[in-house]
């Protein structure tokens, strides 16, 4: 497989739309507030490859996990 190339990031409100080619899903969104933060969230599962998600602080990272 290919690997997870995050293609597009948008924000509407307190949702992060995100967008990535490759990888093979289910894919797992992953987000961390700081990148020193120890552990990755899991903030959605989907077999699409896109997502719109709460994001839970207005600054963080994301991460595209797949099979």
């Amino acid at each position: 497989a290919t690997p997870v190339q995050i293609t597009a990031v948008s924000r509407s409100g307190g949702n992060v739309s995100l967008t990535w080619t490759g990888g093979n899903g289910p894919f797992k969104v992953q987000w961390k507030e700081r990148l020193a933060d120890a552990a990755w969230v899991d903030a959605a599962t989907t077999a699409n490859r896109n997502a719109s998600v709460a994001s839970p602080s207005a600054t963080g990272f994301f991460r595209i996990q797949g099979n």
